[in-house]
């Protein structure tokens, strides 16, 4: 905020032009959002104003914590829905779309359908679908998508290896006639068939399985055993993604460098078209002896 507020000081002459026309808002939400300008300690001086007129009163409420927010919330659009507005006239903003994650479980909870705009919903990102994918196989051991996500995540373990696991607890016997797939990966994970860099995730992964395979946790507590478990490796599997460019000197140097027409790097033909067209060619080069 300095390089605003310092902008005419370090710039002698400059003209400052304030933007106080609103054209989204009615005029109660900037009567109120021109008081809480009006606190600020430091600033420039503004009045919003508008052409709207009308419209309710904004609504202060206080929530003891997140989840409650979310109860309030979702309680607040379904009284709205019941007095006649319509869900699709209905909105929820927030500051960062990692926010909406209570109240999408609430939503969902109460099967109010809603729209998310702007990054994924919280039940579609990946690490909450690996976690579930455990929470599954604890429910069905014979459930092979769920032990194919989760086995996946073992550093180390690449597809080959996972089928081997899959092939050694029996999760694709169509009859179901051999021993509880997730009771053998607990009792011995390290001979389940994976790589032996794999080892020490999958024992973490049939610590946190056996722990709650055993039904003496309630629910919550099996949330946060699988989480803890999934921790390190969702971490690295997510914060540290293999990169998607050539790993050399030249491609880590910045400025980056662009490509040679001539280069390995996958360019689309139009794009190879446009560049050919717009590039000066370059000479080859000659030795002399």
């Amino acid at each position: 905020m300095r390089n605003i507020l310092d902008f005419p000081d370090q710039f002698p002459g400059t003209t400052t032009i304030t933007l106080e026309q609103n054209y989204r808002s009615t005029t109660p939400v900037l009567d109120l959002a021109n008081a809480v300008i009006a606190e600020a300690g430091e600033g420039l001086a503004k009045q919003l104003w508008t052409d709207e007129p009308g419209g309710l009163r904004p609504t202060l409420a206080t929530c003891p914590d997140q989840q409650a927010q979310a109860t309030a919330v979702a309680q607040v659009v379904l009284d709205h829905y019941e007095s006649g507005v319509p869900l699709r006239d209905q909105a929820v903003l927030f500051r960062t779309g990692h926010h909406s994650d209570l109240l999408e479980v609430e939503l969902r909870r109460r099967r109010i359908p809603f729209v998310k705009y702007g990054g994924l919903r919280f039940l579609e990102a990946a690490h909450v679908r690996d976690l579930l994918a455990m929470l599954r196989v604890v429910q069905n051991p014979w459930d092979e998508l769920g032990w194919m996500r989760i086995l996946q995540l073992a550093r180390g373990a690449g597809p080959a290896s996972v089928d081997r696991i899959l092939t050694t607890l029996g999760v694709r016997d169509p009859d179901r006639g051999g021993p509880d797939p997730l009771a053998v990966f607990c009792a011995e994970p390290g001979r389940s068939g994976g790589a032996a860099g794999a080892t020490p995730d999958l024992l973490r992964l049939a610590e946190a399985l056996g722990a709650c395979r055993t039904g003496d946790l309630p629910a919550g507590a099996q949330v946060e055993t699988v989480a803890a478990a999934l921790e390190p490796m969702v971490r690295h599997r997510y914060d540290h993604p293999m990169p998607a460019w050539p790993t050399s000197t030249r491609w880590r140097t910045w400025p980056p460098m662009r490509p040679r027409l001539g280069s390995s790097w996958p360019i689309s033909p139009s794009t190879r078209r446009a560049r050919r067209a717009t590039w000066p060619a370059r000479r080859p080069s000659t030795t002399t002896g």
